[in-house]
């Protein structure tokens, strides 16, 4: 009867180790898809400001539709420009935490160049805001990169 009940606990220790792993598992994976679409959302950005220091203004919507996206784009639902800042829309490919949320990177103006706020991140006092886009971050703060955070 000395081991009889070992059982019972080794399979308590896995349930509590797997309910704690588990979801900080779901969350790494998560971090890493909005990492990679950030990543790949680099194109778009050197586009607009590529457009900006050449006209000295922002793209209209439909300027930049010859751009690609990326790999990344499989957890994307819908990626577009508005009023210069990009818009990333997650979908059903992306992890359930990430489904249907909205990562935006909008465009200010600093010493001539373009700098970008991911998200709700910080930006430079001294810059100014460029896009008017209505749209708003809804990804949940704790799966955005540290930069896109508030």
């Amino acid at each position: 009867m000395l081991f009889g009940g070992g059982g019972i606990a080794a399979v308590a220790t896995a349930g509590i180790l797997a309910a704690v792993a588990l979801p900080a598992y779901e969350d790494y994976t998560a971090r890493s898809q909005v990492a990679q679409v950030v990543a790949d959302a680099e194109a778009y950005k050197t586009a607009i400001a590529e457009y900006y220091r050449t006209t000295g203004k922002l793209p209209a919507d439909d300027d930049l539709d010859d751009v690609e996206f990326g790999e990344a784009q499989k957890y994307l639902n819908g990626y577009y420009v508005d009023a210069g800042a990009v818009v990333l829309q997650f979908g059903d490919e992306a992890k359930k935490s990430l489904a249907d949320t909205t990562l935006v990177l909008k465009p200010y103006a600093l010493n001539g160049s373009l700098v970008w706020q991911c998200g709700d991140g910080a930006v430079d006092a001294d810059a100014e805001a460029l896009s008017e886009t209505g749209e708003t971050t809804t990804t949940p703060a704790k799966l955005l990169p540290q930069s896109c955070r508030p």
